[in-house]
């Protein structure tokens, strides 16, 4: 069991974790979120092509793979995190600088072996005191905790 800190400021208690790195368990978490949201934009995606009468077999799945292929990479980009890490609390930063964001062409890199690698590059992360994956260690990455709105 973790240990855990609470501050308290004037305006909220935020219950901060000892470890300054999210584990597996708040990987899986955001993991398991963020298929239920690329799930539901696919059936999005479907609902308006039904709704629009496309046919076309080749854009249904043109779409498909892109919002799989480039949900986390775009979201990483952009905002530092994807949904299921927002939820979390938790965000994707550079390793050499934990206050910056990873570019698109880096988050796409690092989403090709997380994706290539599976579960398996989750192995890592117990045995490094930055609790990094193997994909997180191929584009000096890191997982941070952020309670930022």
């Amino acid at each position: 069991m973790e240990q855990i800190d609470i501050i308290d400021t004037e305006e909220i208690a935020i219950v901060q974790p000892q470890n300054k790195y999210p584990s597996v368990l708040e990987r899986m978490k955001a993991t398991f979120i963020d298929t239920v949201v690329i799930i539901l934009l696919m059936f999005v995606f479907s609902f308006l092509f039904s709704l629009f009468d496309v046919e076309s077999e080749n854009l249904r799945m043109i779409i498909f793979v892109l919002v799989f292929a480039l949900y986390d990479p775009i979201l990483i980009s952009l905002f530092g995190r994807t949904i299921g890490h927002k939820i979390n609390c938790i965000a994707l930063r550079r390793q050499s600088n934990k206050k910056r964001k990873i570019s698109f062409i880096p988050a796409l890199i690092r989403y090709a072996f997380k994706v290539f690698l599976g579960w398996f590059s989750l192995l890592t992360v117990g045995s490094n005191s930055k609790r990094k994956a193997i994909h997180d260690m191929v584009l000096g990455s890191v997982l941070v905790y952020d309670y930022s709105k």
